[in-house]
């Protein structure tokens, strides 16, 4: 679920820079995910207090944008 709903926030995201921080933010969680599995969750907990920080963000965007 966490998964799903991160790559549909990249695909809905317009500017390069949010895709910057949401990939350097992956990056570093699943780099620590890999040393220690067993303690995982803080980090995915760390990435979807990111995902809600932007999804405000990547909503207003999308409303401004016009086609």
């Amino acid at each position: 679920m966490f998964i799903l709903n991160s790559f549909n926030l990249w695909n809905s995201s317009s500017t390069p820079d949010i895709k910057r921080h949401m990939y350097l933010e992956i990056t570093k969680a699943s780099s620590i995910c890999d040393e220690s599995m067993t303690n995982y969750q803080p980090h995915l907990n760390s990435i979807n207090k990111f995902v809600k920080k932007y999804k405000k963000l990547l909503i207003f965007q999308s409303q401004n944008i016009k086609l």
